[in-house]
């Protein structure tokens, strides 16, 4: 299992609206620049992302996107859910026609353990909020210029 580069670019876009939340709208063309993601790509996530409701857009001169809500009311799994749809481990699962894959609960000796694993990627994924990784990577880079700067 592996998030697709839609889910991983689409969270770095996300990520660099929250970053720079402000009054004003943050361009694709500066998204690009700081993430080193093609403009052309960056239309196609940010369609998928404001159909769910998660950016909101301004056209014009000074256009751009900026985040429907507040970076702690977005999750992780928010963001991947809309790129790469629901994550799943197995295909354990019933189809869209009626079949099933699964050999049924009442047989397989490992579902508790799938259901388990799912129950825990799903706590991660949706627990962590855009404001979390924010916080979590400032203080990343505030301990990196510190430990450079006690080196030197």
């Amino acid at each position: 299992m592996q998030i697709s580069t839609k889910g991983r670019y689409g969270l770095r876009a996300v990520l660099e609206l929250a970053r720079r939340s402000g009054d004003k709208p943050v361009s694709t063309k500066e998204i690009s620049q700081k993430q080193r993601i093609t403009i052309p790509y960056l239309e196609q996530l940010f369609f998928r992302l404001k159909h769910k409701g998660l950016v909101k857009s301004v056209r014009g001169a000074q256009g751009g996107y900026f985040l429907a809500r507040n970076p702690k009311d977005i999750s992780v799994g928010d963001v991947i859910e809309c790129l790469d749809g629901q994550i799943e481990f197995t295909d354990c699962k019933t189809t869209s026609e009626g079949h099933t894959t699964c050999i049924g609960p009442e047989n397989c000796m490992a579902i508790s353990f799938w259901d388990d694993l799912t129950a825990a990627l799903n706590e991660k994924l949706y627990g962590t909020t855009l404001a979390d990784l924010l916080r979590d990577f400032k203080k990343k880079k505030s301990g990196i210029r510190e430990g450079a700067e006690t080196e030197a």
